[in-house]
C-alpha cells in the first residue's frame, strides 16, 4: 500500500483514547487497516465524502461503536431449523459456479477454516452495504453469528471483498446482487434473517413491507436514521428498542422494529 495512506499506529491509538473509544483502541490494527483501504479506494470510486481518517472515524466509524452496544442489548438468537455450518457450506458450493458478473454472487471468506457458529447464532443481512459502513467496523467489534453484506454495485462489492480478504473477518460474507433477489433466494431455501439492517437503503416507509416476508417471529429490522423523533405509524410492527446519539453532523438514531406475529 502506498505510504500516502498509511496511518501512524501511535497517533491512531491516541486519537481513539482521547475520544474515549476504548473498543477502538483494543481493535486498533484492523480498524486502521480498514480506514487505509477506504481512503485509498476512495480516490477511485468515491466511497465517502471524508478524505481524512480522523473525519472518517468521527463521522462514520463511530456509528459502529454505538451500534455494537445496541445490537448486543437486543439478544438476537437464531430460530432457523437449518444447521448453520451446513447452510454456509451449501451456499458456498453454489457460489463457486457463479462468475463475478452473475445476478447474485456470494463470497465466502475463510471457509472451511472459519470458526463454526453455534446453532443459535443470529443471521444478519446488511442491505446496500456500500463502503462497508457500518458492516465492516461492526464486525471487527461484534462477531456473533453470520453477517451478509449485500451490495449490487460491482466496484463497491469488489472493495468489500478485498477488505474482507485483508482483514479475515470470520463468518462475514459479501453478496453481489440486488437485495430482493438475495432475500427471495434465501427464503426459497428456508432461510430467514434474525436481523436486517438498513442505513439509507430506502425510505423506511417503503422498507417495512419490503423486508417483512423475510423476518421470522422475533426477527428485528434495525433502521439507522439521521435525526431523532422517529414514530412509526405502520401497523404490524412492534417497537423493540431505540437509541439516540450525537454525531459531528447532527443527531442520529437507531430504531429496532419486530414484526407482529400473524395469527
Amino acid at each position: 500500500m502506498s505510504g500516502a495512506f498509511d496511518i501512524d499506529p501511535g497517533q491512531f491509538e491516541r486519537f481513539c483514547i482521547n475520544q474515549g473509544w476504548t473498543q477502538a483502541a483494543e481493535c486498533a490494527a484492523p480498524l486502521r487497516q480498514y480506514l487505509e483501504l477506504l481512503l485509498k479506494w476512495n480516490r477511485k470510486i468515491n466511497l465517502t465524502a471524508c478524505t481524512r481518517w480522523q473525519d472518517a472515524m468521527l463521522e462514520l466509524i463511530a456509528d459502529s461503536f454505538h451500534l455494537k452496544d445496541f445490537i448486543s442489548a437486543l439478544h438476537l438468537e437464531s430460530t432457523a431449523s437449518v444447521n448453520p455450518v451446513e447452510d454456509i457450506a451449501a451456499a458456498n458450493a453454489d457460489s463457486r459456479h457463479n462468475s463475478f458478473a452473475s445476478p447474485c454472487e456470494e463470497t465466502m471468506m475463510n471457509l472451511p477454516s472459519a470458526p463454526k457458529t453455534p446453532a443459535n447464532a443470529p443471521v444478519c443481512w446488511d442491505l446496500g452495504a456500500g463502503a462497508g459502513l457500518p458492516g465492516i467496523p461492526l464486525r471487527i467489534l461484534w462477531q456473533e453469528g453470520r453477517y451478509h453484506m449485500i451490495e449490487l454495485r460491482e466496484k463497491r462489492a469488489l472493495f468489500l471483498q478485498t477488505t474482507l480478504a485483508r482483514l479475515k473477518l470470520a463468518n462475514t460474507f459479501v453478496q453481489r446482487c440486488d437485495a430482493a433477489g438475495f432475500m427471495q433466494r434465501e427464503n426459497a431455501q428456508g432461510r430467514q434473517a434474525n436481523l436486517i439492517l438498513s442505513r439509507a437503503f430506502m425510505p423506511w416507509q417503503e422498507l417495512l413491507p419490503y423486508v417483512r416476508p423475510y423476518l421470522p417471529e422475533g426477527g428485528v429490522l434495525l433502521l439507522m436514521l439521521n435525526g431523532t423523533g422517529f414514530e412509526p405509524d405502520e401497523e404490524g410492527w412492534n417497537l423493540k428498542g431505540g437509541y439516540d446519539y450525537q454525531s459531528p453532523s447532527g443527531p442520529r438514531q437507531f430504531v429496532a422494529l419486530s414484526p407482529v406475529c400473524q395469527v
